[in-house]
């Protein structure tokens, strides 16, 4: 089905990162993230199975340096309606690592 999102964050910059480029930088979050995602269909049909809402919340950071920068974290479920008998989301882990040029 079809999946939307939608993303709010608070960030925190500590002063020694206040520098101004090509000094490092690093940036604390805290992360909100929600997601709608629809039914699936097979053959025509929906799934009951499928599809419902989330709402995870976690912290975050943002290292960055030059041209590179590297974003972890971890996101905790604090809100699921899911459609059906579906397993519930543990925390999801994420890592970004991103090159400018």
């Amino acid at each position: 089905g079809d999946l939307y999102y939608a993303s709010a964050v608070v960030a925190w910059r500590p002063p020694v990162f206040r520098g101004d480029y090509p000094k490092p930088d690093l940036r604390f979050f805290v992360e909100a993230l929600a997601e709608r995602a629809g039914r699936d269909r097979v053959g025509g049909r929906s799934v009951a199975d499928s599809g419902g809402d989330k709402l995870l919340v976690g912290p975050t950071l943002l290292g960055l340096y030059r041209a590179w920068g590297l974003g972890a974290g971890v996101l905790f479920p604090v809100h699921e309606d899911l459609n059906g008998v579906q397993p519930d989301e543990g925390p999801r882990l994420m890592l970004n690592l991103s090159y400018w040029f």
